[in-house]
């Protein structure tokens, strides 16, 4: 899951970020608005309640109001300072927009207690609140990857990031190579040679696995990472050269990579 303190981005370009990711979470367009004083919206949800004994005026307050976002975005102060702009600003206004959903989406990290303390204040005023925080809203964009792609001021001040992206090729192939893996290990049976490459591997830290075609090479080569993954270590699947796997090599960590048929795509070119 990614990790942003947001501090890179603008107000503006925060209040965009929430509204993608809402749109992504609710399902349905969020209308956003021009910079100025926003009555305690800054995207909504415009919903249509077809009941036909409320006078016109009511029908379109409950439409314009259904659901309210509202994005508190702090650089340097934190949970003190956002408490007190709910409590002092925010409550007054929900209460005048009586919306069906509330969201409120700010860049602060929220313990469980202070996520309680915030519900207490605004649940009297809405019935239907959500929160998100800091780690919740990281966690949304693990859920919606490609919402962290058109934010590029995100991403380009994560390193993780930048080096998924660059070596894309490289870390899809490694996502395919695993959802064969997760096919394969509920029929695999150990064999010796499982256990002889692994013997190797612990000895030498390398091991080459090689036959003729259709013996199960690279089936083995997906179990012993699957054995390695388990263990803790980065696995990273490549069929490139050496040189491209030592460039998002990570000295840091324990890395398990599986080159697979590189030479033979070398010897044939």
């Amino acid at each position: 899951m990614p990790d942003y303190d947001f501090s890179s981005l603008s107000d503006s370009e925060f209040e965009f970020l929430v509204a993608d990711l809402g749109q992504k979470r609710f399902g349905e367009y969020l209308q956003r608005f021009e910079r100025g004083r926003d009555a305690g919206i800054d995207c909504r949800y415009l919903a249509a309640f077809p009941v036909l004994d409320l006078a016109d005026a009511e029908i379109k307050s409950r439409a314009r109001n259904s659901l309210v976002v509202q994005c508190k975005h702090y650089r340097k102060s934190g949970f003190v300072a956002l408490l007190r702009d709910m409590e002092k600003k925010e409550v007054a206004k929900i209460t005048k927009l009586a919306p069906t959903k509330y969201v409120l989406a700010t860049s602060v990290g929220l313990s469980p207690a202070q996520e309680a303390k915030l519900l207490s204040v605004l649940s009297p005023v809405c019935a239907d609140v959500e929160i998100w925080g800091r780690l919740t809203i990281n966690a949304l964009l693990s859920e919606f990857p490609e919402i962290e792609k058109q934010h590029f001021k995100l991403w380009l001040t994560c390193t993780s990031t930048i080096e998924r992206i660059l070596n894309n090729r490289i870390f899809n192939q490694t996502r395919f190579e695993f959802e064969e893996v997760r096919l394969k290990l509920s029929r695999y049976v150990s064999t010796d040679s499982f256990h002889r490459a692994k013997q190797m591997l612990e000895k030498n830290g390398y091991c080459v696995i090689a036959g003729i075609p259709g013996i199960g090479k690279t089936t083995l080569a997906q179990i012993l990472a699957a054995e390695y993954l388990e263990k803790g270590f980065r696995v990273v699947f490549a069929s490139c050269g050496i040189d491209d796997v030592l460039d998002i090599s990570l000295p840091e960590v324990k890395e398990f990579f599986v080159l697979d048929d590189f030479w033979g795509r070398i010897f044939c070119s």
